[in-house]
């Protein structure tokens, strides 16, 4: 399906490969409102929380600075994912129309195989994915029943 946005100031138009539906969950994302799915993307099912690539950047910056506590290059990593967010704010604060997505976050993710546990078995991980590599998704986050 061929979906533009028609604006004075450019069009958009969906890219190749990218389902319509999936790109509307994640502009929802953005703008707060997660949603439970899981993805097969290249054989792998994975299966999280849709989240904004903000609180996708946060939650990479937070685990830096877990790693790099008292480290020389904790300031100068802080510096770099503070320019990070502020590119972020820019792009989506920019007026014009905004190009679809290409990518989709998830928090509490997990990857899942059959016959094994999902991985990370102890805790969750935050997963950036390109829209255009997922075969195919459903809306659910999948849990282990063990």
């Amino acid at each position: 399906m061929a979906d533009t946005t028609n604006d004075p100031q450019g069009t958009y138009e969906l890219p190749s490969g990218q389902d319509w539906l999936l790109t509307q969950l994640v502009q929802w994302a953005e703008l707060g409102l997660a949603t439970g799915v899981t993805l097969l993307v290249n054989g792998s099912v994975l299966s999280g929380i849709t989240s904004s690539e903000r609180a996708y950047i946060n939650s990479l910056k937070e685990g830096f600075a877990e790693g790099l506590a008292g480290s020389s290059a904790a300031g100068g990593v802080d510096r770099a994912f503070a320019s990070i967010l502020e590119a972020v704010d820019a792009a989506q604060s920019d007026e014009g129309p905004i190009p679809y997505p290409s990518y989709i976050h998830l928090t509490s993710a997990q990857v899942f195989s059959p016959g094994s546990e999902p991985l990370p078995s102890k805790q969750a991980i935050s997963i950036r994915v390109k829209l255009a590599s997922v075969d195919s998704f459903s809306l659910g986050k999948m849990i282990n029943s063990k």
